[in-house]
């Protein structure tokens, strides 16, 4: 799996870009979703009433929100989860991670005034928000698969702010 912290083929983003930190924390979900087994797919998550599939449906949607968000549309317009076979998991998440980075590659955005049921303010401070939902879902998601995570600090720092 190569999700780049890349917005555009020749531009590098500095390591603490909220950019850069999302596609740490998408790579660090990705690698945990690639691990996933079909007798696991039903295993009980942490966050109470979801299994290992609805939390990939979930974490899918995320990135799904944070390019609705990116490209000036209402990210709460789009459902909370999404199904999708076991077998194109790590497609859907690689392409729904690069339609994050093509919403995000201007960096104005990360300047625009965004709003959300739970805050609001410029961009960057948005995509945090979702580094944290990001982050705190992977962690779900390993538990209920039993995996230890090497966790971005960058990504765990955004968490807890």
């Amino acid at each position: 799996m190569n999700i780049t912290e890349h917005s555009s083929p020749t531009t590098t983003l500095s390591p603490t870009d909220p950019r850069a930190v999302f596609a740490a924390a998408v790579r660090t979900a990705g690698e945990v979703i690639a691990t996933v087994q079909p007798h696991q797919t039903g295993l009980p998550t942490p966050c109470a009433d979801i299994d290992v599939s609805g939390m990939f449906g979930h974490l899918l949607m995320v990135l799904e929100r944070v390019t609705a968000l990116g490209a000036g549309r209402d990210p709460m317009d789009l459902p909370d989860e999404k199904e999708v076979p076991l077998a194109d998991w790590t497609a859907e998440w690689l392409a729904a991670a690069h339609r994050v980075q093509q919403a995000w590659a201007d960096p104005g955005v990360l300047e625009r005034q965004m709003w959300l049921p739970w805050a609001e303010g410029p961009g960057g401070q948005m995509l945090g928000s979702y580094t944290a939902e990001l982050t705190v879902h992977t962690w779900d998601l390993a538990t209920a698969l039993g995996l230890g995570v090497e966790w971005d600090a960058r990504a765990l720092a955004t968490s807890w702010e």
